[in-house]
């Protein structure tokens, strides 16, 4: 005689195996956002400082790029000597992401796409991946160190 279902045994086995799964893979998941978080931020200031850049030389004035106390980068566009005017390119960095700059508190780009001084902004995240956007000063190319 044939028999339905599954034994009592049988099925504490599946469990088991679902929980050493989830206990397992939950860990990695959560790392992997992080790293998620971590390299959004990393494109996102990329791509702000490049525009940044970018508005200097074709607009052939001073641009400059801070970070707010919201951690919030911001362009703005010098109109004298002692005026700037900010832009409406803003990018909020991802909660949870720690900000640092080395080098200065700001990135100044010339008209000729140069930028003032050599500057990198930090990010790290809560696992303690830390990974910096640099501005040559130079050449004003922005990179991920």
């Amino acid at each position: 005689m044939a028999r339905a279902g599954f034994t009592l045994i049988e099925i504490l086995v599946v469990l088991a195996i679902i929980t050493i799964m989830l206990g397992v893979g939950i860990p990695f998941l959560r790392g992997g956002s992080q790293r998620m978080r971590l390299k959004s931020a990393l494109r996102g200031s990329v791509a702000l400082f490049n525009y940044a850049r970018m508005e200097a030389i074709s607009r052939r004035r001073w641009t400059k790029v801070e970070l707010d106390t919201s951690s919030c980068l911001t362009v703005s566009l010098r109109e004298d000597q002692e005026q700037w005017t900010a832009l409406d390119k803003r990018y909020c960095l991802p909660k949870g992401l720690d900000v640092a700059w080395q080098g200065g508190n700001e990135v100044v780009f010339f008209p000729s796409g140069e930028a003032q001084t050599r500057v990198c902004l930090e990010v790290s995240n809560d696992m303690g991946k830390a990974r910096d956007v640099c501005v040559s000063a130079l050449s004003g190319k922005v990179s991920i160190e």
